[in-house]
């Protein structure tokens, strides 16, 4: 099949701008995969440490999920936005509030 595509010069110019992004683009991910296996194969980085990470993240941290109304919820969560702060630390702070009485 043949395409005959007619393209200004202008539109032909943009192309070539987005093809040079794209090959930077590629070139920077390249780099970082040779990166990734050389540190690899050098034994910088072990196959499954990954795996340790999460592990020893389980054994220190734990989850705590609740089912709350959504309205609730959603005003709560602009309550800490307004205020700059994180889920986490709201939460933290008050398990401390609570078991110091």
């Amino acid at each position: 099949m043949e395409y005959n595509i007619l393209i200004s010069d202008t539109k032909i110019s943009e192309v070539f701008d987005i093809i040079e992004k794209f090959k930077k683009m590629l070139d920077f991910c390249i780099s970082i995969l040779y990166t990734v296996f050389r540190y690899r194969k050098e034994g910088k980085v072990k196959k499954n440490s990954r795996a340790e990470y999460f592990k020893k993240r389980r054994e220190k941290l734990k989850d705590f999920g609740v089912l709350v109304d959504r309205k609730r919820l959603e005003e709560l969560e602009k309550k800490l936005k307004n205020e700059n702060r994180t889920k986490t630390s709201w939460i933290n702070e008050k398990i401390d509030e609570e078991l110091k009485k």
